[in-house]
């Protein structure tokens, strides 16, 4: 004769404690889920703009002449930029040759790739090259941010930037006043960023700065008073631009003023 309901019950011999662990598993498991998505949310800065977004004009999303950092690097169109990049390298590492070397700069960025990995958006197809290839994203960090530090100290007019030829096409006085504009505008774009911390290792170790001192350095070629920090040059810049109030240079101003002509020419 088979057992009741309730012998079946007793003969269980369950421990409570184990009964009450299986109950929560789920619960358990669904917040730390929520929590390791805030946390990566936490540390995400820069964004793939949303296809519902772009779809009415793609166009306006994507570099015309050059990339920066991860989502929009190895485009045919944008590659002759690389070219420049590497000049501004060579210009930069000539510079600071007494203080570091170009390894220098790769140890103390591959010290935070992680944290710079994590800066961008992770479960797209612009990042899969790069999961695995700390080497090859430091690489990409240093070569485009040494390139976003000199085309902005350009603009600036900082003396140290003056070993480049007048007729040189991006960093010269005549190539920078003709290409200003449109290279600007690529670096002004959301996809199109590189995390500040990219800026402020590079600038440390060619400055043998203080922390203070790289950000105040910082601050004045990015277009924004010092009490701003951004997480990238866009943030930066519309922190400067929305907050900065009787605080902002002649410099914010004039390129305001450059990238609103050349929209209107468009």
């Amino acid at each position: 004769m088979g057992e009741t309901p309730s012998e079946m019950i007793n003969n269980l011999n369950l421990d409570q404690d184990d009964m009450y662990m299986e109950l929560e598993k789920p619960y358990l498991q669904t917040n730390t889920n929520i929590l390791l998505e805030q946390h990566r949310q936490q540390n995400l800065q820069i964004f793939i703009i949303p296809t519902y977004i772009k779809e009415r004009n793609p166009d306006a999303y994507k570099p015309k002449m050059v990339s920066i950092g991860p989502y929009h690097y190895g485009q045919p169109h944008l590659m002759k930029m690389q070219l420049h990049k590497k000049r501004a390298l060579l210009h930069f590492l000539k510079r600071s040759q007494a203080r570091a070397t170009k390894q220098d700069y790769v140890d103390r960025l591959m010290l935070v790739v992680d944290q710079l990995r994590k800066s961008y958006e992770q479960d797209v197809e612009q990042m899969e090259r790069w999961k695995n290839d700390d080497d090859g994203f430091v690489k990409l960090m240093m070569i485009d941010g040494i390139f976003l530090i000199e085309f902005l100290s350009v603009l600036k007019g900082n003396q140290n930037n003056r070993d480049y030829a007048n007729i040189d096409p991006i960093f010269g006085h005549r190539g920078h006043n003709l290409n200003y504009n449109y290279v600007m505008q690529d670096l002004l774009l959301l996809e199109n960023q590189l995390p500040y911390l990219v800026l402020s290792t590079l600038l440390s170790v060619s400055e043998g700065q203080s922390e203070e001192n790289t950000h105040r350095i910082l601050s004045t070629i990015m277009f924004s008073p010092p009490k701003f920090q951004g997480h990238h040059l866009l943030d930066t810049y519309m922190k400067g631009i929305l907050g900065g109030g009787s605080h902002h240079q002649r410099g914010d101003e004039e390129m305001t003023i450059r990238i609103s002509a050349s929209k209107l020419r468009k």
